[in-house]
């Protein structure tokens, strides 16, 4: 017959194990942290190059006597609407006047290009300050496939361009 002892402690795992199992569920969560902040990164970045992207091409036509063009431009993942204005303007519609209000927390005073929705770009870029613009009164314009198009006019007379959808 067989001794308790004998039956019992067949399944041990030794120290040197278990530490082994530790640092493995250590590594892969700190795998997928890096992971999560890689991805959150290049949407910021993205959010930087179209904003410097609509910049050269509000320069560009700033430069020129008199302009007439188009922006498209692909939006950066995340990215539902693309506002134009600061929060001290008066929005042309309610839906826009919404947006505003709910932006107007956290944009900068000076700010007056912003995505929308928030989560979109880290909280601190999400709102930029377009130069040799003029913005008649606050609007967003949405994206549409994945693209957004903004209107940027100069006439001869005109010292800024107008932004417009």
């Amino acid at each position: 017959m067989k001794k308790r002892s004998d039956i019992t402690g067949q399944f041990q795992l030794s120290f040197g194990m278990i530490f082994s199992i530790m640092i493995i569920i250590a590594t892969l969560a700190i795998a997928g942290y890096v992971t999560i902040k890689f991805l959150n990164l290049e949407n910021n970045i993205s959010c930087k190059l179209f904003f410097d992207d609509l910049q050269k091409k509000i320069d560009k036509a700033w430069y020129e006597d008199f302009s007439s063009s188009t922006y498209s431009n692909k939006v950066p993942r995340g990215i539902d609407k693309i506002c134009f204005g600061n929060s001290t303007q008066k929005a042309q519609n309610e839906g826009d006047q919404k947006i505003l209000d709910e932006i107007e927390f956290y944009a900068k005073k000076d700010s007056n290009l912003l995505f929308y929705p928030l989560n979109g770009c880290k909280q601190d870029e999400f709102t930029f300050q377009i130069k040799h613009v003029k913005i008649d009164g606050f609007f967003c314009s949405e994206s549409k496939s994945g693209n957004i198009n903004i209107k940027l006019n100069k006439g001869i007379s005109d010292a800024l361009v107008k932004l417009s959808e």
